[in-house]
């Protein structure tokens, strides 16, 4: 994490990226003085995927950092335990529960979410810009310190001073307003660059920090609506896990709605469709066969929600010049 203190001439950040990691960041940047630009690809928050929990822990240090409001403001359900399930023998028995005790943790539908996190980033100062790119043409730092095919030492590496003392040259970003052909792309210069662009990151890849390999795994979720089933299946309160082996499918239930996030080793024998993948894992789970059974009997299974991959994404490091993966 970069220096936070405030200093005499406000120093320049551009967050890219606007999901939790990206606001959060923006957020702290700017409670602490840092004039703050969030750049978010997409122009509304979208749903991703992801399990939709947060353990206590976390609910916790988003308060700290004042984001509490936002929290409450995305949450749909609280859960109380973690319990798993191995189904690797067919037969899906439980291995192990862990309650969380005192403080509950927080179910929070992702589009939302990221939509009360950028809200709480506006309100720290952040500017918040949807429907924006970025590509990363300098990375900073050391006078000369290039990306992307420019000349080290070339015209956009000027040297920059906070407070007096010399630091180097700038980053500098291209940003581009992707759905509004009248606005011209722009270069401009931050102190600091924060890449919180997600699996694949592209401001990483820019700045060297993406790996040389990638991993085998895919993630994919799916969110049933209108559920009537008999609760055996992720009962209210509970974050279910179910081990596959060479996979697991995460389940957390909120009303009348069971949401479900699995990741998937890749040419193991799972299908490639999610469907179909979902569907081989209920041949091992009786209480997802009959979860499924019971749903399809009134409605057919809701469309693929989202996918990501590849996974896992270990980038070789997390800084380069002024730029900070997060």
């Amino acid at each position: 994490m970069p220096d936070t203190r405030q200093p005499s001439v406000p120093r320049t950040a551009c967050v890219v990226g606007g999901g939790p990691a990206g606001a959060v960041s923006a957020a702290v940047l700017a409670r602490h003085g840092w004039q703050v630009t969030l750049l978010e690809r997409q122009p509304a928050p979208r749903t991703k995927c992801c399990g939709e929990c947060l353990v206590p822990r976390a609910a916790a240090w988003l308060a700290e950092l004042g984001l509490g409001n936002a929290l409450e403001q995305a949450r749909a359900g609280s859960t109380r335990e973690v319990r798993m399930l191995d189904a690797r023998a067919g037969n899906a028995h439980p291995v192990w529960t862990h309650a969380f005790g005192g403080q509950p943790g927080v179910i929070v539908p992702r589009a939302a979410f990221d939509a009360a996190l950028r809200d709480g980033a506006r309100r720290a100062g952040a500017a918040i810009h949807a429907g924006r790119g970025a590509k990363l043409i300098q990375a900073g730092g050391d006078v000369g310190a290039q990306v992307g095919g420019r000349v080290a030492g070339g015209a956009l590496a000027t040297s920059a001073s906070v407070d007096g003392a010399r630091i180097g040259a700038p980053a500098v970003v291209t940003i581009t307003a992707l759905n509004d052909s009248s606005v011209a792309p722009r270069d401009v210069q931050f102190d600091l660059v924060v890449a919180a662009d997600g699996v694949g990151s592209a401001i990483a890849r820019a700045a060297g920090l993406a790996p040389t390999t990638t991993g085998s795994r895919a993630g994919w979720s799916f969110t049933f609506e209108h559920c009537t089933d008999d609760h055996t299946l992720a009962p209210a309160g509970t974050i279910e896990l179910i081990l596959f082996g060479s996979a697991y499918l995460g389940l957390v239930r909120r009303g009348h709605v069971v949401h479900m996030a699995a990741i998937v080793e890749r040419g193991d024998r799972w299908p490639s469709a999610p469907p179909e993948a979902l569907r081989m894992m209920a041949t091992r789970a009786p209480q997802l066969a009959r979860f499924l059974a019971h749903y399809e009997a009134s409605q057919p299974l809701p469309a693929l929600e989202a996918a990501c991959g590849p996974l896992p994404w270990q980038p070789r490091a997390v800084t380069a010049g002024r730029v900070a993966l997060v």
